[in-house]
């Protein structure tokens, strides 16, 4: 018979996710007083950790459930924003709150509640449970400010294990991702410059340019992946663009404020502004105008260097999260990040409740 060291033992438990060994148990007046107890918002890794939640009150209503500390520390920096009127619950704010937390994988759903505090859990948050899938990763929270409770819930799906990954690394480190059958990887250096492959048998990417790096793992369907690891610095704890989103009636205001975001971001990086060019103006309204999504190539003609070219295209429900999708993504990062010089064109499609950004954009 093989025996363990018991130390060993617990490694070996500790590196493995565990199903809750919770069961369910009836509220009481007393745990509903207590203070909510919420999980860290901010994690040193990215990890899937299943745990038993430490608030009696949560604890009662998601028994039985994969409940997930790193998606519940998401769902408590939201909370604790949303609590004192501070945030929303935007797509940038969730995917921030999320790698703040530690959980790079897909959030599907998502549910508000905001009640009377000390009160019983909310009908509606029990319903929403009830209507996920038995083995999604659960993050549920309920956190107390102004007058009320706020509670919310996240539900995400880990699309393939990385393991347990650093969110901070050394210049040098080898970064090693598991293998899946169709997957695919992309990566945005510190620099913006883009490496990619498969992961049919894995992948082993050295990290060997200083910064936020931005890797995606993904395939057919979808995104598997997708998260930012910091090599030689700290990883930060604010995000880039503003929290709040600032309304746009026109194609003319969306203009002006993509750009207004854009280099919003480039001074986040210590960078110039980009330059606005009226020939690549005009490629990017050609290109809206025939909904040309791909403006690799129109980028490219113009560039001095074919390496520091990119077409960008996105949409989304505002201009806020439009841009934050360029700026996350690895393959449309690279302007916003490069210490060069660039200049380029937009032109914005704008429709109530949708907006699309096209653009060409090309180092000097």
């Amino acid at each position: 018979m093989i025996r363990l060291h018991p130390v060993l033992l617990s490694l070996l438990l500790a590196g493995c996710p565990k199903a809750p060994m919770q069961t369910e148990e009836p509220l009481t007046r007393d745990m509903l007083q207590d203070t909510p107890r919420l999980p860290a918002p901010r994690a040193g890794t990215y990890a899937q950790t299943i745990q038993i939640p430490q608030d009696p009150v949560v604890r009662s209503i998601v028994a039985g459930r994969n409940w997930d500390a790193s998606l519940a520390g998401a769902a408590a920096g939201l909370a604790l924003d949303a609590a004192q009127d501070k945030g929303g619950f935007s797509r940038r704010e969730i995917r921030e709150a999320c790698w703040q937390a530690g959980y790079p994988w897909p959030v599907l759903s998502i549910g508000v509640w905001k009640g009377d505090e000390k009160a019983v859990p909310p009908k509606g948050l029990r319903a929403w449970i009830e209507s996920q899938p038995i083995d999604r990763d659960l993050g549920v929270v309920r956190a107390r400010g102004m007058g009320r409770d706020t509670w919310v819930a996240l539900a995400g799906e880990m699309q393939i294990d990385i393991g347990i990954v650093p969110r901070e690394f050394t210049l040098g480190h080898i970064l090693k991702l598991p293998s899946h059958p169709a997957g695919r990887w992309r990566a945005s250096d510190g620099q913006g410059f883009l490496s990619e492959g498969s992961l049919k048998s894995g992948a082993a990417i050295p990290l060997d340019v200083a910064g936020e790096w931005i890797l995606h793992l993904f395939d057919d369907e979808g995104d598997l992946a997708r998260f930012a690891v910091y090599v030689n610095e700290q990883a930060p704890r604010l995000g880039v663009l503003p929290v709040l989103d600032k309304s746009v009636n026109s194609a003319k205001e969306g203009h002006t404020r993509a750009w207004q975001l854009i280099n919003i971001a480039r001074d986040a990086y210590g960078n110039d502004p980009i330059k606005s060019d009226p020939l690549m103006t005009t490629a990017a309204e050609r290109a809206r105008d025939e909904a040309k999504t791909d403006l690799r190539a129109t980028a490219k003609r113009f560039a001095r260097d074919p390496d520091k070219a990119v077409g960008w295209y996105c949409e989304a429900a505002t201009i806020e999260d439009c841009v934050d999708r360029l700026l996350w993504d690895p393959t449309t990062r690279q302007p916003f990040v490069d210490t060069a010089s660039w200049a380029g064109g937009i032109a914005i499609e704008y429709r109530p409740g949708t907006i699309k950004v096209y653009g060409a954009v090309a180092a000097d």
